[in-house]
């Protein structure tokens, strides 16, 4: 988390210094006519959302017993929350959003190569789930 605030603000302060940052803002990258404008297409709002929201649905846990509404609404509000921000932060420069994108496809991506092929259970033995007192 440290690291991504880092590089979080080192982009923000290099948007809001283009004097100091000459080919940062003048070098036009694919449809984007700076990394310091907004979209213009908004390509990459939608794409960090995405990004988040595969993040959202391989990070949430499986619903508890008897708790199934619960986590559906949970889940609901997260999706809902993170396709009302495409809106909210569309005028933001483009390069916030290219950081948040990849970050959010890397973390998605490892998550899943993870869980996929290396992640094991927890093996639970059954005494840890008697309550106290009960032999």
């Amino acid at each position: 988390m440290p690291i991504y605030f880092t590089g979080y603000c080192t982009l923000r302060g290099m948007v809001m210094h283009p004097d100091s940052f000459r080919d940062f803002v003048t070098h036009p990258n694919l449809w984007l006519d700076s990394l310091v404008l907004p979209d213009p297409l908004g390509v990459l709002p939608v794409l960090s959302a995405l990004a988040v929201l595969s993040n959202i649905e391989l990070n949430s846990p499986p619903a508890q017993k008897g708790k199934e509404a619960d986590a559906d609404y949970m889940r609901l509000v997260l999706r809902g929350a993170t396709l009302a921000f495409v809106p909210v932060t569309a005028m933001m420069p483009s390069a916030i959003f290219i950081f948040i994108a990849t970050n959010g496809i890397y973390t998605s991506l490892l998550t899943w190569i993870y869980r996929r092929y290396w992640w094991v259970p927890p093996r639970i033995d059954p005494k840890w789930l008697r309550k106290p007192g009960h032999s």
